[in-house]
């Protein structure tokens, strides 16, 4: 089972364009420490990206994950680690994936909360999981508030 984080950020900027910021998953290696590459799948009728193929680099190695992806507007993304046609998931690091980013307006600015929970594969401490979640979170909203108000 993985372990749930939860974090906040203000960023200087309207929901729409920090959700723009989010939407543009090709560029996540510009700001999101860690992915070193984003290849849009498929897309939704909208065109928003459906199911994303992530590349990351980390302590533990290298993986390429397949996520796919829910929007609400400019109110929220969420997304999970998909999986192949044997139910089995469509990474080497990860058994489990799946997070939130949900945008509020905040005076002049927004809120983003990211919510995280991550199942690694390799044997962990619940505490190790929850510390991994927690800076994969941190970064990715210091990632993203630098990105945003740059």
């Amino acid at each position: 089972m993985g372990d749930k984080v939860s974090e906040s950020i203000t960023i200087d900027a309207t929901p729409k364009a920090v959700m723009a910021v989010i939407a543009n998953l090709v560029d996540y290696p510009q700001w999101s420490e860690g992915v070193t590459g984003a290849e849009i799948i498929t897309s939704h009728p909208d065109g928003a990206p459906k199911d994303v193929a992530m590349t990351i680099a980390t302590p533990v190695g290298k993986d390429t994950y397949e996520i796919g992806y829910v929007w609400d507007g400019h109110k929220s993304v969420s997304w999970t680690l998909n999986s192949d046609e044997q139910g089995k998931p469509k990474s080497s690091l990860m058994k489990a994936l799946n997070g939130t980013y949900t945008l509020s307006k905040d005076g002049k600015g927004t809120k983003v909360v990211y919510e995280l929970e991550i199942d690694p594969k390799i044997p962990m401490m619940g505490f190790m999981k929850r510390k991994a979640a927690a800076t994969i979170a941190d970064s990715a909203l210091h990632g993203l508030k630098r990105h945003c108000e740059r």
